[in-house]
């Protein structure tokens, strides 16, 4: 691993571009090469506003520019997506095998009952949710890009199943109705205020509902691109999308998710397998009390931990191309 300053980025960048040109493995293998070393003080509570704001303030030096919402879209040429999607387009074994698998093992380790009623959150190119809905969920699904909106509609119209979608920030998204689960795959990283959402969460979902994080950016303690409790990841792939598509890329030192949970009225269950990056998930459910719960942990396949550094980098190599 090489560590570059802020003031050696663009160039770096450069070198990147290059290698992209041969294959998107052999970009995505530059990208996990380099981790961005940078001096930054944080506030020492990492709950409160200053920290928040001092997060943002770091985000905007790296990429360049002021965080706002539309600086989530992607451009793509609709027909292309729609007739060769992601991640098959990739031509990646690797890239379109983790993808099986990570969903694969959401669909399995989430196990609700038929006709359950699921809200997605940043869905992106919508794999996820076609696989749910083709089970027959009734999916509901916010997203700030309204071409994947309209990919998701497409393509599980085409099979003869519906779909809720609507166009609008997370943060900002305020529904009466009460669902059995909201889904993140890949995408809470991007909520500009966790604290916030999850309070909304909260009262969105049933008392008996959950809430499933999987294969977001989650490590266990801390480490060189993540020297904090939460906030900007520094790892190639992140500063990459930061600073070329203003992307937010936000990430958790993982007893301080927990922690993050608790606080919001969530105990949490872990569930994890060894075989793909990707399956590694957690399931929050609602408790009585915002009070400290343990943690359970569930893991699948073999006994060897996935490593986090190589866990992380293989999960947001996916945002190449837009998926979330």
């Amino acid at each position: 691993m090489r560590y570059i300053e802020l003031t050696e980025l663009d160039e770096e960048l450069k070198r990147v571009e290059e290698r992209a040109k041969i294959s998107d493995d052999e970009l995505r293998k530059s990208l996990s090469e380099f981790c961005l070393k940078i001096d930054y003080n944080m506030p020492g509570d990492p709950f409160s506003e200053e920290y928040i704001q001092a997060q943002m303030d770091l985000y905007s030096l790296v990429s360049g520019k002021k965080y706002s919402v539309e600086n989530e879209f992607s451009e793509f040429i609709f027909e292309e997506r729609l007739n060769n999607p992601f991640p098959y387009f990739t031509e990646s074994p690797t890239t379109v095998g983790d993808q099986l698998m990570g969903i694969g093992f959401l669909i399995r380790s989430m196990a609700l009952p038929p006709k359950s009623n699921i809200i997605e959150f940043g869905a992106g190119w919508g794999e996820t949710t076609y696989h749910l809905g083709m089970m027959g969920y009734n999916i509901t699904v916010v997203d700030v890009e309204k071409k994947f909106l309209d990919l998701i509609t497409t393509k599980l119209n085409k099979n003869n199943r519906n779909v809720e979608v609507i166009q609008e920030d997370m943060l900002k998204f305020r529904s009466s109705l009460k669902y059995d689960a909201a889904l993140f795959y890949e995408s809470f990283h991007h909520c500009s205020n966790p604290f916030t959402f999850l309070d909304h969460l909260y009262d969105m979902i049933k008392d008996t509902g959950i809430i499933c994080f999987a294969a977001e950016p989650i490590v266990r303690g801390f480490a060189e691109y993540l020297p904090y409790s939460w906030g900007i990841r520094l790892d190639g792939m992140s500063v990459w999308s930061m600073r070329k598509f203003g992307w937010l890329e936000f990430g958790f030192e993982q007893s301080f998710f927990i922690e993050m949970l608790n606080r919001s009225g969530f105990s949490v269950d872990e569930f994890e397998n060894n075989l793909c990056p990707l399956s590694h998930i957690f399931i929050a459910r609602k408790i009585k009390y915002k009070i400290n719960s343990p943690l359970k942990r569930n893991i699948f396949a073999s006994s060897d931990t996935v490593d986090s550094e190589a866990s992380i980098l293989t999960c947001f190599r996916n945002k190449l191309f837009g998926g979330k």
